[in-house]
């Protein structure tokens, strides 16, 4: 008996528990704290570049706070757990909540409460009192002729004790409004859950596909736990192409590595095509590519930025440009050579080159055509212009590597930087590549090369080494003998500032990472065009749900639910009082307008009758 007494008690509490959760889910409270939480995490994704390289967001924001944000994976938000977890909380959030209301909604568009008491009509902010002469069977007749000449559905019903009921409404399909912004809400979460990556975080997670970490690993040799498959849905990467090169993959960052997509298809740079401002800062860029499926080309034009092109489903978009592997030819100065003679090297960008002494690797990053920075930063070169911008000019970037690996950046501007009227060749210098730039001020010789100041470096080293005279007479001799020798017709004042300029540059020298210097004589620009591509096929679902949206947002707003109920009641004289009342759901002031016009009706229609029956 105790177990047959227990199964109801049972059902009823699992009853219990899944209408309390259905509550829970569905109520406008968890939806609201999602939907905060959502634009929250949208709002961070909008700020903080997504899909960097961790080194870029070491750079930017230092060790400490690069930890954190990666803790928090803030650096790819839209593809985060946390951030999918709350599109799928929102997901069973509104499905929970159109479950639970769209059945009453139904009905109530359907149907409408006839008999309401008359304490709660009264309660009513609009209402309206009547006594009639006429019968209350009468009174209903002509009322309900007025309502539906203003469009109301209306339905009667005889209640007791001589009281009739007289119910009307119209714009009940405003309640579609709200199933279809709810609707709308759970197609465009569904859109977005098919393009936020599950199917390969999923993969990376059961260990299926495991991201390369190498970043200058050649194509070819990736290991095939790193690839895509071309029926792959959904994805979004990026590619650097340079101009007359091609490329059938692009690259997903996830997190500390990447994974390469195989396009199924070719992408063909034929030309990179830039234009600037006077300032120097990018203006417009564009590329003119061809696709190719195998050898044969398919489709062909130019992207620009906001302009893609789709071709079977995939949008390529102008992204960005870079340097596609520019030639540069430097020359190299080595403060440890005994007669100061420059070297004369080659490299395209991209490249690795060894030192004269086979101690160090150099990198060659990257080469800048344009160095756009505030003039007011900019020396003498930004006095002088109206412009808050100017640029500096070429520049290239490199990485110095010891025997033990460790790297120091440099970055080398082409012309002379002007300061207070004179020129200086900026060398930057980092020893860790979360610190921004030093710059060493090489003072301009005669010729506008830094060759003057590397003499009177030898030409000083090697007195130091042979001489016993007092340094501050030894490096005036040294000044005196290397003008001699190499611009004799400098003038006094030049000689002045250049003397000084070099010893302030001797002692900036004393703490340079690497025993040589480079300058670059000339170059070769190549261009590369940075385009991304995505396949997105939860994007027109999301535009379906947005339509649906719109449509549900604008029979919210413009199709309120007015409802309006008489209550008659017979007085023992045989006449009747009415208590007229209404509400809406919108637009209140109109409805107030609409309710004193439409009880102005009621009322002279039923007088009228009253006069033309001859009861007063």
């Amino acid at each position: 008996m105790s177990n047959a007494a227990s199964l109801p008690e049972s059902s009823s509490t699992d009853r219990g528990s899944t209408y309390g959760l259905m509550q829970f889910l569905g109520s406008m409270r968890l939806a609201v704290t999602l939907l905060v939480a959502l634009a929250i995490a949208s709002i961070i994704g909008t700020i903080l570049k997504q899909n960097q390289s961790y080194q870029d967001y070491i750079i930017e924001f230092g060790a400490y706070w690069f930890e954190v944000f990666k803790a928090l994976n803030l650096f790819d938000v839209y593809h985060s757990l946390w951030f999918i977890s709350i599109l799928a909380f929102l997901l069973i959030s509104t499905s929970a909540c159109l479950w639970r209301q769209t059945p009453n909604m139904l009905r109530e568009m359907r149907e409408l409460r006839v008999r309401m008491h008359e304490k709660a009509l009264l309660n009513m902010p609009e209402h309206r009192e009547l006594q009639l002469a006429m019968a209350p069977a009468q009174a209903v007749a002509e009322a309900s002729a007025v309502l539906q000449q203003a469009g109301y559905r209306v339905r009667a019903e005889k209640g007791e004790n001589g009281v009739e009921s007289l119910a009307g409404h119209k714009g009940a399909l405003n309640r579609l409004g709200y199933i279809l912004t709810h609707l709308a809400l759970i197609v465009i979460f569904i859109g977005g859950l098919l393009d936020g990556n599950l199917p390969i975080k999923f993969d990376i997670m059961r260990g299926a596909l495991e991201p390369e970490t190498d970043f200058n690993k050649p194509v070819a040799t990736i290991p095939d736990s790193a690839w895509l498959s071309p029926k792959n849905p959904s994805f979004r990467g990026n590619v650097s192409i340079a101009e007359g090169d091609s490329s059938g993959v692009i690259f997903l960052q996830t997190g500390n590595g990447y994974l390469v997509q195989d396009l199924g298809f070719r992408v063909f740079v034929k030309g990179f095509h830039i234009e600037h401002y006077s300032t120097g800062m990018p203006k417009t860029f564009a590329s003119d590519v061809v696709i190719y499926e195998g050898d044969k080309a398919v489709k062909s034009g130019r992207i620009t930025v906001n302009h893609p092109m789709i071709y079977k489903g995939v949008a390529i978009y102008q992204a960005s440009f870079s340097d596609g592997g520019s030639l540069l030819n430097m020359k190299g100065y080595f403060l440890n050579s005994p007669d100061g003679t420059p070297i004369t090297l080659s490299g395209r960008v991209g490249e690795n080159l060894k030192s004269r002494d086979g101690q160090y690797q150099i990198e060659l990053k990257n080469f800048e055509m344009f160095n756009v920075v505030p003039a007011e930063s900019a020396g003498d070169a930004g006095k002088n212009t109206s412009r808050k911008m100017i640029n500096l000019g070429p520049s290239f970037d490199y990485l110095v590597r010891d025997a033990t690996g460790k790297g120091r950046e440099f970055k080398t501007y082409m012309l002379p930087f002007q300061r207070e009227g004179h020129g200086y060749f900026l060398q930057g210098v980092r020893v860790e590549l979360d610190q921004p730039f030093r710059y060493l001020f090489i003072p301009a010789g005669p010729d506008g090369t830094p060759e003057l100041f590397m003499q009177y470096f030898t030409e000083v080293r090697k007195r130091l080494a042979s001489s016993n005279a007092p340094p501050e007479q030894l490096f005036v001799n040294a000044f005196q003998e290397t003008v001699k020798r190499f611009a004799p017709n400098m003038n006094a004042a030049d000689q002045a500032w250049f003397f000084q300029a070099s010893i302030e540059a001797l002692m900036q020298l004393r703490e340079y990472p690497v025993p040589f210097l480079l300058s670059l004589k000339n170059f070769e620009q190549r261009q590369a065009t940075g385009l991304q591509m995505t396949r997105s096929p939860g994007k027109n679902i999301v535009y379906f749900g947005s339509i649906m949206m719109v449509i549900g947002i604008f029979i919210l707003f413009y199709l309120p639910h007015r409802k309006v109920w008489l209550r008659l009641r017979q007085r023992e004289d045989g006449g009747t009082d009415l208590l007229l009342a209404g509400n809406s759901n919108r637009n209140v002031l109109d409805f107030q307008k609409a309710f004193a016009e439409l009880a102005g009706r009621i009322g002279a229609r039923l007088k009228a009758r009253n006069d033309k029956a001859g009861q007063v």
